[in-house]
């Protein structure tokens, strides 16, 4: 199962997209049309390949709902990444993770959705 992600909306597609060239991932925005080759380098699409995308996106239907849980999740994975210093200099010191951190980090961790 595959995200896209196109200017901030996002696509569930059942396996990833095939194109007339391989790839690992891409960027795909006003600003940015590159992918990843098999070498896991960044590089910048031609001007066929943003066609080839481009109609391919221009195909599907984005999924609000999607978009809006891929957001919620990265703040809230986010939230945990910037809260898990609390977490290291208990276990390296002994200073407990004040309880309203801990309470915010239980839910954070509840909200992050299965997608």
């Amino acid at each position: 199962m595959e995200i896209l992600k196109a200017d901030n909306r996002h696509v569930l597609a059942i396996e990833r997209p095939q194109f007339t060239f391989e790839y690992l991932g891409m960027k795909f925005t006003k600003d940015a049309q590159e992918y990843w080759n098999l070498q896991n380098q960044l590089v910048a699409m031609t001007p066929e390949q943003v066609t080839e995308v481009s109609a391919f996106l221009s195909s599907v239907e984005p999924s609000p709902e999607l978009s809006a849980k891929v957001a919620e999740n990265y703040r809230n994975r986010k939230f945990l990444q910037d809260t898990d210093w609390y977490v290291i200099r208990q276990a390296e010191t002994g200073v407990p993770v004040p309880q309203d951190i801990l309470d915010l980090r239980g839910r954070a961790r509840a909200a992050i959705h299965e997608l």
